[in-house]
């Protein structure tokens, strides 16, 4: 799969060219609805990309402008939630 992730409106204020929107919890459940998915059909899907990584659209890190440390956002802690499936089997279920 090429890229994932969402495209909401930019931040309010930011240049609309660079695609700055704050990551919310709805970003997160949105992560974790592809991850599902991909672990699905983990038999057949090879390889997945969130889109952006920083400071972007879905981004896992977010530039705090006044400090300029990086900050965690909801998508990062769904990576960090789902790292202990990593080279894991999966197992049928119904």
């Amino acid at each position: 799969m090429d890229e994932w992730g969402t495209w909401w409106d930019v931040a309010e204020g930011s240049n609309p060219g660079f695609l700055y929107q704050q990551n919310t919890m709805r970003d997160a459940l949105v992560a974790a609805v592809h991850f599902d998915v991909f672990h699905r059909f983990a038999g057949r899907v090879v390889m997945t990309n969130i889109a952006q990584t920083v400071n972007i659209l879905q981004a896992v890190l977010l530039t705090d402008e006044t400090t300029g440390t990086l900050v965690r956002t909801p998508t990062y802690h769904v990576f960090a939630m789902n790292t202990g499936h990593q080279d894991a089997q999966a197992l049928a279920v119904h």
